[in-house]
């Protein structure tokens, strides 16, 4: 049945009225379980759920609680959540750093160079080292000379190896060897045992690898060896010698081997070792020796032998002098050329030049004469004043280095090393130390090895632990260097024997005797009867000076070079120095104690004071006899001529036989008399001079600024 007048809306609003109640209902019931939006606030805490609201004061009471009782706070912490890191690492190893098998590739391969050999193992054998190489090429050479006091000031340890008092002189050797870092690498990299089971180093582990240090090894020749030096009949058979003994670092210089040895504990401590090596490598594989005040300059021992081979066995001083008068007499011809050539006029243009140079009366062919001249001329006197020029600087600096060997004021003028390259890429590292506890009149003979830092230490997993304890690592030790004896103190030689005569009665000897003393030989002589000891007394140059070791720590001259005189003006201003020819000053004596004329001494403000004037020489060595030997192979109707022998005892209890004609021809003989010679004019005045030694250089100009184009002087 139809409504009437209703309409659908109508018929159906209250169905719509309760649904949407119903709805309002079903939402409201929904924020209540899945929001939250009673939240209540406890103190000054966040918000929270109602639920939630004794937590913050459950919070507060337990911080009461820690403070009260730290134990049961311990046990309010959370637990800290575990991880096991290598199985993280395994993981992430195993898995790969790319997202696919194969990566596109990115351009030419780099060659990084051939892998290790790895025959010996596997990845999990043991490592371990192959023998490092040893140092090749070992030279030896024996110094002697005297020390700076201020050395001695500047370096503590240095005091117990010198005299008691000044002058401080030393006899020591030096060792020079070179070493391969490339077959040091080549040794890094190779299989330690073959076919084993160990495998090789890592290349990774030794990239850092430096030697910080160099050692040295002695032994001793048995027996009287200073005579058996002299006669030329040293033993040097394997059973002679000593048992091998370590050589003392040299003080001053860095001991980086014992300190790595005592301080280093791991290897942060290592690469701090490392950074002084390679700030300063040449403090450790090549220590300058002590500065010097008399006696020749410190060179390296190959240095060394090549100027004793040289010289010949000669003076080098004397070499040097002789250069010098060669050098003048040169400089003098060239000088009167020049002379010649400029008419001893301060024109330059000379006679030829000047009767050529044209004139009012002269035809166009003598003015084309004259210009002709004087072109050669002008060329002429330019090579001339070239020469001149040249062979005066030789000779000036000639002098100066007879100046300075005669003073001993050098510095060791050593051999270039070459670039500095890594250490594993130089195939021509060179290497050299010193032993200054060598006994002198000893014979030694030395060997080398280097000592590395130890790429093992401090590392795990290499199958042998105690590799990795120690922060050294030795290289082998290099070939035993020829015999050297260090030079002695005392020396004597027989320079004649003779037999019993009708006037003496008895058997006589005579000996030259020479001590050490300032840096050079002296020489004073004797003759012996039987029984008697060598005895006599040397005289020493009158200007020498000791220096007051007080006066030096005051002034602070330690930090300075010092030489055993006082500089002449010459020296103090070497550019000053050019005087006008009757500015020139006499010389004066170097070291300011006046001449036998009784010139006063200068104390140099009680910096200095004489030295001894001579020092006697006593040798224990005690003549027992001499006898003759007949010649052999002399012909029946030759008369036979004999040589005679000198019989001693020595202070070791020992029978020395000593050859007069041999001793004279000895290496060690010839070495002593070129010392002594050397040292005859240590400390004396230099020859005036002259105003023709003074060399200018104001451009063009007649013969160092003579009319006359006089000769060079003497110096």
């Amino acid at each position: 049945m139809k409504l009437k007048g209703i309409s659908t809306v109508e018929q159906h609003f209250e169905k719509g009225v309760v649904g949407v109640v119903g709805l309002g209902l079903v939402g409201v019931l929904a924020m209540q379980f899945l929001t939250q939006p009673n939240m209540v606030t406890v103190g000054k805490e966040q918000p929270v759920p109602p639920g939630d609201a004794y937590k913050p004061i459950e919070r507060t009471a337990q911080g009461l609680l820690a403070k009260l009782d730290p134990a049961a706070g311990q046990s309010l912490l959370p637990e800290p959540p575990k991880a096991n890191l290598l199985a993280q690492y395994q993981q992430q190893v195993n898995s790969g750093v790319a997202p696919r098998p194969q990566i596109a590739m990115l351009g030419r391969g780099l060659n990084l160079g051939d892998a290790a050999p790895r025959t010996g193992g596997t990845s999990d054998a043991p490592i371990a080292l192959a023998p490092l190489p040893a140092p090749a090429n070992p030279a030896v050479y024996a110094y002697a000379g005297t020390i700076n006091p201020a050395e001695k000031l500047r370096i503590q340890e240095l005091a117990s190896l010198l005299p008691a008092a000044q002058p401080y002189d030393k006899q020591w050797v030096s060792v020079e060897a070179s070493f391969d870092g490339t077959a040091l690498k080549t040794a890094l990299e190779t299989d330690p045992d073959g076919d084993g089971r160990a495998r090789a180093v890592p290349r990774g582990w030794f990239d850092r690898i430096e030697i910080v240090g160099v050692q040295l090894e002695r032994q001793r020749l048995a027996g009287d060896s200073l005579a058996d030096t002299i006669s030329g009949r040293l033993d040097s058979s394997a059973e002679a010698w000593s048992e091998p003994a370590l050589v003392p670092p040299t003080p001053g210089s860095p001991n980086l081997i014992g300190e790595m040895a005592a301080n280093v504990k791991s290897m942060t401590d290592v690469e701090g070792v490392l950074s002084k090596v390679r700030n300063d490598p040449d403090s450790v594989l090549r220590p300058e020796f002590f500065s010097m005040i008399a006696g020749p300059s410190w060179v390296p021992p190959t240095e060394a032998q090549a100027r004793d081979a040289k010289l010949g066995g000669k003076n080098e001083v004397d070499v040097l002098r002789d250069k010098a008068d060669e050098l003048e007499r040169k400089l003098k011809a060239k000088e009167k050329q020049l002379a010649d050539l400029t008419g001893g006029s301060s024109d330059r243009r000379g006679p030829e030049i000047r009767e050529g140079g044209g004139g009012g009366g002269k035809s166009g062919r003598q003015q084309s004469s004259g210009q002709g001249t004087r072109r050669v001329n002008e060329r002429r006197l330019k090579q001339l004043e070239t020469e001149v020029s040249t062979l005066a600087k030789d000779l000036d600096s000639t002098r100066r280095r007879i100046d300075d060997l005669v003073s001993g004021n050098t510095r060791a003028q050593t051999t270039q090393v070459g670039e500095l390259k890594p250490l594993l890429s130089n195939s021509g590292v060179k290497l050299w130390a010193h032993d200054l506890t060598a006994e002198p009149g000893s014979v030694y003979r030395y060997r080398t090895r280097v000592v590395l830092n130890n790429p093992l230490f401090g590392r795990t997993g290499l199958g042998d632990e105690a590799a990795a304890k120690n922060p050294l690592v030795f290289g082998e030790w290099s070939d035993w260097t020829d015999p050297v004896m260090v030079l002695p103190t005392q020396v004597f030689f027989v320079s004649s024997a003779s037999l019993r005569g009708p006037a003496t009665g008895t058997v006589t000897a005579g000996a030259e005797c020479f001590v050490f003393h300032y840096g050079y030989y002296r020489r004073g002589s004797t003759t012996l009867q039987p029984g008697d000891s060598i005895r006599t007394v040397a005289k020493l140059p009158p200007q020498l000076v000791i220096y007051d070791e007080d006066k030096l720590k005051e002034r602070g001259v330690p930090g300075q070079e010092m030489i055993s005189r006082p500089a002449t003006p010459r020296e103090r201003d070497p550019e000053a120095y050019n005087p006008a020819p009757e500015q020139v000053p006499q010389a004066v004596p170097p070291t300011g104690t006046g001449d036998a004329q009784g010139v006063p001494f200068d104390d140099m403000g009680g910096l200095v004071k004489p030295a001894l004037k001579e020092i006697p020489i006593h040798i224990k060595d005690t003549l027992l006899d001499v006898s003759d030997i007949p010649q052999l192979g002399v012909a029946a109707n030759q008369q036979a001529r004999t040589d005679t022998l000198a019989y001693f005892r020595t202070p070791g209890g020992l029978i020395a036989v000593r050859q007069p004609s041999v001793e004279r021809s000895s290496q060690l003989y010839k070495q002593v008399v070129a010392s002594e010679q050397q040292g005859q004019n240590q400390g004396q005045p230099k020859p005036e001079e002259k105003p023709r030694d003074i060399i200018r250089d104001e451009g063009p100009r007649t013969p160092h600024g003579h009319d006359d184009g006089g000769g060079g002087g003497g110096g």
